[in-house]
């Protein structure tokens, strides 16, 4: 289940209600999509770890492994919340958002037409 989102967005985010998470306290509020694994995306400032330098090292075998820590009662703990598994890295950091967004779109229409070619020869 995603965390809830906190910052405004430019495009409309889904809520909890809108996921399947109805029965949550709040289902209304947006969840915070990152990673998206819809489109198999991920973007963050450097925060010390998990920074550019180490996503640009990524491998083809590699396991790319995604952690929150999240409060049950007053005790924290660390929790993997997703993977990507050979993943695709691309530095994106020169592209304006509208750039980015073709790039992207244009990547998973790639990708789906080998998969066609692929699954039906």
């Amino acid at each position: 289940m995603p965390i809830p989102e906190s910052e405004k967005t430019r495009e409309k985010v889904p809520n909890y209600r809108e996921l399947g998470f109805g029965h949550v306290k709040f289902p209304d509020l947006p969840v915070h999509l990152d990673p998206e694994f819809a489109t198999f995306t991920h973007g963050h400032l450097t925060r010390g770890f998990g920074d550019v330098r180490s996503l640009l090292g990524l491998k083809e075998d590699d396991v790319l492994f995604f952690y929150a820590t999240l409060q049950k009662k007053k005790e924290w703990s660390a929790y993997i919340i997703g993977y990507f598994r050979n993943p695709e890295v691309y530095d994106c950091r020169g592209l304006s958002i509208e750039e980015g967004i073709r790039f992207q779109v244009q990547r998973i229409r790639k990708q789906r037409s080998s998969e066609k070619s692929e699954t039906f020869g």
